[in-house]
């Protein structure tokens, strides 16, 4: 009975030894998830995200766009874009800020946005009249971000806010 006991012991940490990584201790499968979260390809778990839009402030909203209706976009507290109903936004990236254009009508189901060294595309995940929030509303889209020296680009999720 022992020496079945023992055998199988063997045996368990044999196979076990086969489907571990030796650098890190993970298994095959494990890395494999690695790789693709890595990537940026869909998977069920979440990977810390760099998106490549930093936050715009108050101050530079206000000198960088004339004020009136418009969208912004945004996670929590942090505007990551604004753009007037004219065409014209703002984004930050590498900490410099970019005047955007608009490639169609910007309005409540996103847009498409492009400036020197960067695009951006904001679409709405759902139907529905939005989130009505005082003057605005506000709906989740996704998000993606394209610096004209990526191959791919970063997508996220976020809220398109619009209003007066």
């Amino acid at each position: 009975m022992r020496t079945t006991v023992l055998a199988a012991s063997l045996l368990l940490t044999a196979c076990g030894a086969e489907s571990q990584s030796e650098d890190a201790g993970l298994s095959s499968n494990q890395l494999a998830d690695l790789a693709v979260l890595d990537e940026g390809e869909p998977g069920t778990k979440e990977a810390p995200l760099i998106i490549p839009l930093q936050p715009l402030s108050l101050g530079e909203i206000q000198e960088g766009i004339r004020p009136g209706a418009g969208c912004d976009l945004n996670q929590g507290e942090s505007i990551l874009m604004v753009a007037s109903l004219d065409g014209n936004g703002l984004a930050k990236a590498g900490d410099a800020l970019v005047r955007l254009t608009s490639d169609g009508p910007t309005g409540p189901t996103g847009g498409y946005f492009s400036g020197p060294g960067l695009s951006i595309s904001v679409g709405r995940t759902g139907d529905g009249d939005g989130v009505i929030t005082e003057e605005t509303r506000r709906w989740p889209v996704e998000v993606a971000v394209r610096a004209d020296n990526a191959d791919k680009p970063v997508a996220f999720r976020a809220f398109w806010r619009c209003g007066a």
